[in-house]
């Protein structure tokens, strides 16, 4: 099977290229009822950024950390060497920190005032197909074993990442039966304007967590087994954009999905947990998760906009556990949501009280609860296909 998009330029997706063994060949339930639309965006992204050896560019220019000591050599503590070169970035005012293409080992945390942005020297995010970023370098990376703090706290306006691998090499593999627990790694704490942008991570506990409003996250391969991105109580705008939420660590394998750890995340993660926000939500996709997302918002209230949300292989695909009288409710426009095979409990699950508008999209497989709420004045679900 061949499709083809339209654009200036032909481009053919080959089922060569598409359905291939990292997710399990013909047997894999990721591609098999996969739309196309995410097929084609999916590959898209591959071409962009797996071979970023083609056609990655400098992003940023600045303080290198290597300047500050910093080894890069997989198993030096490069902790202090890094934080050194924040500080003094940061006392100059802002700027880029720069990482190599290498392999930064880390035993400690990570803070990011006011105006400094860590960068890598090509653009990501980037791909791990049959690569271990623990062993073997191929994009700008930091190597985390920290186990009590946020990894790195972004803590100061404007703070901000782009262009980063991170690994935790002390992370079980997929053959295990539950993960380790890590704290985030990125915390956002007081820095509006952050942003976080074109990276990938490939086996975290839990990824992104957003205490602030005005920031951003965008373009990001987030591989976390509990949690991919949680929005706290920002009580600001916070908007997304083209995140990728996948199965890093069976892919960094080489493995056929699923795994044992499959078993796991198809019982406790979710990509998106939201709570007291305004969020604005674009081309958002997660496979193989319990939820893909959870609006929580009990306390005060905010409303969520969203459009291009494809959610394969869930038990729940959104999930509003929480009412609000004067919350306006949350409208998304192309959802497409898929049941995980014989786990498949509701595409949309409704608190009583609770707000939605779907318009455009489909559901897919079986579930035990039915796909949606029944229609009411605060539940309009139309024009979604069988």
């Amino acid at each position: 099977m061949k499709e083809r998009l339209a654009l200036s330029t032909r481009v053919t997706i080959d089922r060569a290229v598409v359905y291939f063994t990292r997710f399990g060949g013909r047997g894999n339930v990721l591609l098999r009822r996969m739309t196309v639309k995410t097929t084609l965006t999916i590959v898209l992204l591959w071409i962009l950024s797996a071979g970023s050896a083609i056609i990655a560019r400098a992003v940023c220019i600045g303080a290198s950390v290597n300047s500050f000591g910093a080894m890069g050599d997989g198993h030096t503590d490069d902790t202090a060497a890094i934080q050194s070169a924040i500080n003094a970035v940061g006392s100059a005012g802002g700027g880029s920190v720069v990482f190599n293409v290498a392999r930064y080992y880390t035993t400690g945390t990570l803070v990011v005032p006011r105006g400094v942005v860590l960068c890598g020297v090509v653009e990501g995010p980037f791909d791990v197909v049959g690569v271990n970023p623990a062993l073997t370098t191929i994009a700008p990376t930091i190597l985390i074993t920290n186990t009590v703090n946020p990894f790195l706290t972004l803590q100061g306006i404007s703070a901000g990442v782009t262009d980063l691998l991170f690994h935790y090499p002390n992370q079980v593999g997929s053959s295990a039966a539950a993960p380790n627990v890590y704290p985030y790694t990125i915390s956002v704490v007081n820095a509006p304007s952050a942003k976080i942008a074109r990276c990938t991570v490939t086996n975290a506990y839990n990824f992104l967590d957003i205490e602030v409003g005005r920031a951003m996250a965008q373009d990001l391969f987030i591989g976390a087994f509990n949690t991919g991105v949680n929005i706290a109580s920002a009580g600001d705008h916070v908007t997304l954009r083209n995140l990728l939420n996948q199965v890093f660590w069976d892919i960094l394998e080489n493995a056929t999905y699923p795994r044992p750890i499959d078993t796991w995340v198809l019982n406790h993660g979710s990509a998106l947990v939201v709570g007291s926000v305004d969020l604005e939500v674009h081309n958002f996709f997660a496979f193989s998760r319990f939820a893909g997302i959870v609006l929580n918002d009990s306390a005060n209230c905010g409303t969520a906009l969203g459009s291009d949300i494809d959610l394969d292989t869930v038990q729940y695909g959104i999930i509003v556990s929480d009412a609000c009288a004067s919350f306006p409710g949350s409208l998304f426009t192309n959802v497409d949501i898929g049941a995980a095979p014989g786990l498949g409990q509701a595409a949309v699950q409704l608190a009583t009280g609770g707000k939605i508008e779907i318009n455009g999209g489909s559901q897919r497989g079986t579930w035990a609860n039915g796909p949606y709420p029944p229609p009411a004045p605060a539940t309009i679900i139309v024009n979604i296909l069988p």
